[in-house]
Formats: C-alpha cells, structure tokens, sequence
C-alpha cells in the first residue's frame, strides 16, 4: 500500500509541475503550431479536404497550406518571435499538424 501512494505521489508531483527537473523545450514545430493558433488565421479545408490557411484571417489573402508562400509566412512568423529561422522540417511538421 506505501508503495502505490509514494507512486501516486511522485505522478502528483510531475503533473503539478513541481519537479526540480528542467522543463522541457518546446519544439520548433510545436511553437509555429502555437503561433499559428494565436495569429489572426483561418484554417479551412475545401469540400474535397485541401487545407487552405486565410493569412490575415479576413479571407482577403488565402493560401493552400502546402504552397511556398505559406512556407515563407510560417518562417517569418517564427524569425519575428524567436529572432531565428526554423527547420524546414519543422516548417512541414507544422503545416502536416495544422
């Protein structure tokens, strides 16, 4: 019985946050996610499920989620927050996620 609390205990205590351990950094494609979401952008699909992002999030300038465009915007969205560009592999981990 000691044994299942002191374990409870230690899962408690990872879950609260009040570990001495460093935390964990965010990967590249995790933050463009996160960037993406609290930008002003529209994600949408077609009805035949194409991925289409709408940049300024008033449909006024609207690009497939794959194009290079849509690459570039990604890339300057993660330089101007982070003052260095991101892989393109996570550029396309990003863009597969949203």
């Amino acid at each position: 019985m000691d044994q299942e609390v002191t374990n409870y205990d230690a899962a408690k205590e990872l879950l609260s946050g009040d570990d001495d351990r460093e935390p964990k950094e965010q990967s590249q494609a995790t933050s463009l996610i996160g960037m993406v979401v609290d930008s002003e952008a529209v994600l949408f699909t077609d009805t035949q499920g194409e991925a289409y992002i709408a940049i300024n999030g008033d449909g006024t300038e609207i690009q497939r989620m794959v194009s290079r465009k849509t690459k570039r915007w990604l890339s300057l969205l993660y330089f101007e927050r982070e003052s260095r560009a991101p892989s393109s592999e996570a550029i396309n981990s990003a863009i597969l996620t949203l």
